[in-house]
């Protein structure tokens, strides 16, 4: 385990489309060193209450979560 501290950002979003748009600009500052991701997902639940999680499998081991829904 690191020293360093690790952050988690949880944001609720009113549709899917607003949550990726966060992902891309969070993607962005990332690829241009402002800010490090390990991890991102995308949670949304649907109309029966369930929810679905769609993960940037890319990003590493950690959870920045943007949620939606």
């Amino acid at each position: 385990m690191s020293d360093v501290p690790v952050e988690l950002i949880v944001a609720a979003f009113q549709d899917e489309g607003g949550a990726e748009a966060a992902l891309q600009e969070l993607k962005a500052a990332k690829k241009e060193g402002l800010i490090k991701i390990d991890n991102a997902a995308i949670l949304k639940k649907d109309a029966n209450g369930k929810i679905h999680i769609k993960e940037a499998k890319d990003m590493g081991s950690h959870w920045l979560s943007t949620i939606s829904g």
